[in-house]
């Protein structure tokens, strides 16, 4: 029987982004960057100020211990992350601290920033649930703030899905004790692959409203054609004229905002896939993250 030349490559791409294992009590920062098309140049950079390896050439996908926190790089077709992942955390917390790993001057190179998320990963350590809701109500905006109970075991995920004075959002993760270190990753995975896709899809929105402004004025103008079509001084050739351009800037817009929408619709079905992932239940009440499903 003979085997078709992309069946191995098919079926490592299934397995092509895999999550660190990761344990309670670490810290996790992640920041999406919108790159031009030379995507190697910042990783490279990066990669040399910590003197860590590079990647073979054409990788989708990097993993490296810079020392004082491991490396997750991932490139997509419009962005690429960058994922640090390191065992303790910072006090107070959400206060930055690993993110400063990433150098300021690389940082204002690299690309344009379309999310940075700050997560940290506590164990719930049998600690009462009115003072884990206390370190929540603390460290998130209580009118927006989100809290779920997540799959079958009893770990909870929060945010308030704000920019902070820094200009993060924030996630905290309380994990069951019963949740092993590659079912976290996973779970960090997941809500990250979250904020970053709601992130992509939102680019659509100046799009949608500039072209909303366009298709009123376009509708203005064929009102005014079709009241005019009586008038006996306006010619039948320039009543076609005037419909003609209008189609064509129809046309025109319709082919400038098809690439986003479209877009914006592949990134949708990729949040919900990830929110039903989730297996969210309330917590006490609280909103949970289903609230930010896109519709």
């Amino acid at each position: 029987m003979g085997q078709h030349a992309l069946r191995r490559d098919l079926v490592h791409e299934l397995h092509a982004r895999p999550f660190p294992e990761t344990e309670a009590g670490s810290s996790v920062v992640m920041v999406a960057i919108i790159a031009d098309d030379d995507v190697f140049t910042a990783l490279f950079a990066l990669l040399d100020y910590y003197k860590a390896p590079l990647p073979a050439e054409g990788v989708n996908q990097h993993n490296v211990d810079l020392g004082p926190a491991r490396l997750k790089w991932e490139r997509h077709s419009e962005f690429v992350t960058y994922t640090l992942i390191r065992k303790g955390l910072a006090e107070p917390a959400f206060s930055g601290a690993l993110h400063e790993y990433f150098p300021a001057d690389w940082l204002a190179r690299a690309g344009d920033v379309i999310t940075s998320v700050l997560l940290r990963i506590e164990g719930r350590d049998g600690r009462g649930d009115d003072y884990l809701l206390a370190c929540l109500d603390n460290w998130f905006q209580a009118e927006s703030l989100s809290v779920s109970a997540v799959g079958e075991l009893s770990s909870l995920v929060a945010s308030d899905f704000r920019l902070d004075a820094k200009g993060h959002v924030r996630i905290a993760v309380m994990a069951d004790a019963q949740l092993n270190p590659l079912q976290l990753g996973r779970l960090v995975q997941r809500l990250l692959e979250i904020e970053v896709y709601k992130s992509m899809a939102m680019l659509s929105l100046p799009v949608a409203r500039d072209a909303a402004g366009k298709l009123l004025d376009l509708e203005s103008r064929l009102t005014s054609i079709v009241q005019e079509i009586s008038d006996a001084e306006k010619s039948d050739q320039e009543t076609l004229d005037r419909l003609l351009g209008i189609s064509t800037a129809i046309q025109n817009l319709s082919t400038i905002t098809s690439y986003r929408f479209s877009a914006a619709i592949a990134y949708e079905s990729i949040v919900n896939q990830r929110l039903l992932w989730l297996e969210e239940s309330r917590f006490h009440g609280r909103q949970d993250r289903k609230s930010t499903r896109l519709n």
